[in-house]
Formats: C-alpha cells, sequence, structure tokens
C-alpha cells in the first residue's frame, strides 16, 4: 500500500475514534429516555396480557384483547414502535432491527384488520369479508350462499361448495363388551318398564346379581377381533356359570353381527314361566360397544370462478381455506345424513401477519448471525489494512 493510501486509513480510523458534533435538531436526551420508557412498559404490559390470555380460553382471550381499552393500547404499542426508528437514528442505519421493528407493526395491523372491532379499517382498505357466518351444503348441488346464527341469509362465499361424503375415523371399540342385566315391571299404570344395570366382572370370581337371587361366574371370555376399518370380524363369546336356589348352569353366548345387542333368557333357572315372569323376566344383554370417534371427515368438491371442481377434505381439525375464508367442520351424527353445515370465518388480515413474522424473523437472523458476521470481516480486514501500513 502506498504511504497516501496509509494516509489515508489512518484519518479514517481517528475520524471514527472522535465524539460526533452535537446536532441540534436530533431530539434531547429527555425525549429519548421517555421514548424508551414508553417502550419498556408496553413491551412488559404485553407479557403481562399474554399470561393473562393463555389461562382465560380463546373466547374469552379473544374478547379481551380486541377490548376497547387494549385496541387503544395495540395502538399506543404501535405508534412506539414506529417512533423507535424515526427518533433514534442507529435504528435507521440497522436493518435488522428496522426489520423487527416493521414486522412487529406488520403483526399488530393484520390482527386489527381480522378483528371484529376492524370493520372500519377493512372498509377504509376496500376489504368486503364476512367475519362469522354458516354455509349449508349437501350432496345435490353446489352451494355458495352465508347464513347468520339464526339462518338468516347474509351474503355469498367467493366459491361454490358440494358435499361429496362423510367418513368417520375411530378408536377400536371396547372390550370386553358390557353386559347387562335387565329386569321387566309394570307400573301402576300397567305399561311395563325395563331396568337394566350394567354388571361388573371379572374372570373366574362370583358376582350377585342386581335384583335377582342368582349369582354368576364368567369362566371364559374370547374377545371380538376387528377388521382394519373397525368393522367387527369375529364376535365375541362368554362361557359362565349361574346358580340359582342351588341349581347351576353353564351358558354360552356369543356377540351378533348384525344386531348391537344379544339377548339371552334366563327362564330356565325358574320352575316356570309364571315363577320366570313374576322375578321380573330377567335376562342378560350383551352389548356391542360403540366405536370412539378420532376424527370426523367430509369430502368436499369446491368449484371456484373457472367452475373447474377440485376435491378436497375437510377435518376437525384441518379446516378448508379460500382467499381470507376458513371452512370450519365441527363433526355429525350421521355418516348417511344428507346435508353438513359448515363455520365460514373471515380473517383478511392473514397475509399481514405472516409477512409480518417473515420480515420479523428476517430482522432476527440479521441481527444474531448476518451482523457479526459482516462485522467480523470488516474488522479482519481493517486489521489487515493497518498491519501493512507504517507510519
Amino acid at each position: 500500500m502506498t504511504a497516501d493510501g496509509c494516509q489515508e486509513l489512518g484519518r479514517l480510523v481517528l475520524s471514527r475514534t472522535r465524539t460526533p458534533a452535537k446536532n441540534n435538531s436530533m431530539p434531547t436526551k429527555r425525549a429519548c429516555d421517555i421514548l424508551m420508557l414508553i417502550t419498556l412498559c408496553a413491551l412488559s404490559g404485553l407479557l403481562v396480557l399474554s399470561i393473562v390470555g393463555a389461562f382465560l380460553g380463546t373466547e374469552r382471550a379473544g374478547d379481551m384483547f380486541t377490548s376497547v381499552p387494549l385496541m387503544v393500547f395495540w395502538a399506543i404499542l404501535a405508534a412506539v414502535l414506529l417512533a423507535g426508528p424515526i427518533t433514534f437514528a442507529p435504528l435507521r442505519r440497522d436493518p435488522g432491527l428496522l426489520a423487527m421493528h416493521a414486522g412487529c407493526v406488520l403483526v399488530l395491523a393484520g390482527a386489527l384488520l381480522g378483528t371484529e372491532r376492524g370493520q372500519w379499517l377493512r372498509r377504509l382498505l376496500g376489504f368486503h369479508v364476512i367475519r362469522q357466518s354458516y354455509l349449508r351444503i349437501d350432496r345435490e348441488g353446489y352451494s355458495d350462499q352465508l347464513y347468520d346464527q339464526n339462518k338468516m341469509p347474509i351474503g355469498r362465499l367467493p366459491v361454490s361448495v358440494k358435499l361429496d361424503a362423510l367418513r368417520l375415523d375411530a378408536y377400536p371399540p371396547a372390550s370386553p363388551w358390557p353386559m347387562h342385566i335387565v329386569i321387566t315391571h309394570m307400573d301402576e299404570s300397567g305399561e311395563l318398564q325395563r331396568h337394566s344395570q350394567q354388571l361388573t366382572w371379572s374372570l373366574g370370581k362370583w358376582l350377585d346379581v342386581p335384583e335377582t337371587d342368582m349369582r354368576l361366574q364368567v369362566t371364559e371370555y374370547q374377545p371380538a377381533k376387528y377388521e382394519v376399518d373397525n368393522a367387527l370380524a369375529e364376535p365375541p363369546i362368554i362361557r359362565a356359570r349361574i346358580e340359582r336356589a342351588g341349581m347351576g348352569k353353564v351358558i354360552q353366548f356369543s356377540g351378533e353381527r348384525r344386531q348391537p345387542n344379544t339377548w339371552l333368557s334366563l327362564m330356565s333357572f325358574y320352575d316356570n314361566p309364571t315363577d320366570w315372569m313374576r322375578a321380573g323376566t330377567p335376562e342378560l344383554v350383551l352389548q356391542r360397544p360403540e366405536p370412539m370417534p378420532k376424527n370426523y371427515y367430509a369430502d368436499l368438491a369446491v368449484r371456484g370462478y373457472d367452475g373447474e371442481p377440485t376435491h378436497q377434505t375437510v377435518s376437525v381439525n384441518n379446516p378448508l381455506r379460500h382467499g381470507c375464508y376458513y371452512l370450519y367442520q365441527t363433526g355429525f351424527s350421521d355418516l348417511n345424513q344428507p346435508e353438513l353445515w359448515l363455520q365460514v370465518v373471515g380473517d383478511p388480515g392473514w397475509p399481514v401477519v405472516f409477512t409480518g413474522f417473515v420480515v420479523l424473523f428476517a430482522g432476527i437472523v440479521w441481527w444474531l448471525w448476518i451482523r457479526p458476521i459482516l462485522r467480523a470481516i470488516s474488522k479482519s480486514q481493517s486489521k489487515a489494512k493497518i498491519d501493512t501500513c507504517t507510519f
């Protein structure tokens, strides 16, 4: 390096070590301290609100965060985040800090845009989105009519939807199958009333049968076998010994493939049908357990502006999204039911929130990784240049 180059580099290093001249146009130290204090208070309040909202539940937390006092708080927080780069010059010169501030502001703006109280902002920006509504679909044709909670028409969906099929994913039924004793009595009005009570039995142990003078011991139980889709392959088989009035018999009965309940009359343990009827016509019932639902699926055909339908599936935890609309399916009672109601939630702010998180993450990456690497490279280069100079 030439002598002139070294002298120029030395002047540059000395200029960086000098105290910068005061700029009367910059905000005073007192104003900066006040802004910093407001920022710390706002961030502390945000931390407290996040903790409180975690214990309130989704609905109550949503009402709290969209209340008028907190809307004022969000506006103050956004103003503080915007005032930071304007007040402090280092924030404007640092891309990472600037991106983190801008990302937080975008997240707040997007969240406000998607709330009920953000209707005025949506109208100002030209977003005509129905926040909460319901869509009735069936197997006959496509539908795009939206209804309120009173089933009154309030608008239309940008796409039309038709129901193709309903599917249920369930856990395997419980084992063993429940066994009941059923007693039939005639009430005062002359009508027959059945009373059922489940028997809590264990293999090899005797138990007293409720409302009778019998006792029962299950000696063998062969559990039911199921297919992959929980369809019954083989019903269970029960062998038991029943004793009454010094008389004991071994019985065997199994579940039915097509019937939910299997009935076994205990009349043979009585001397005659009259005694059996006086005892309440006791019967044993083996009940097939219902499978516990794991998830509900609805296969839909969705037709957009081009008229070409696409087939999609919605479930309880997997809504269908189109634009800023989400279609939620909360379950059904019958796989063969002809229609289904979907809950429709409009959220026009989600693209802004998503962009805000991307910008925020980019700022964090710059501040924690890229910035230190660039500083280390610049410092090593400067040191190498100084080492080659002789003053």
